[in-house]
């Protein structure tokens, strides 16, 4: 259950990321 709580909050920054800095997004992957 902890890992998928990290792991959501992962996801949580990662949409985040995306919404703030769609460029760096597409540049990291």
């Amino acid at each position: 259950v902890e890992a998928l709580v990290q792991e959501d909050s992962r996801l949580d920054q990662y949409q985040k990321l995306i919404k703030g800095e769609p460029k760096i997004v597409w540049e990291w992957q």
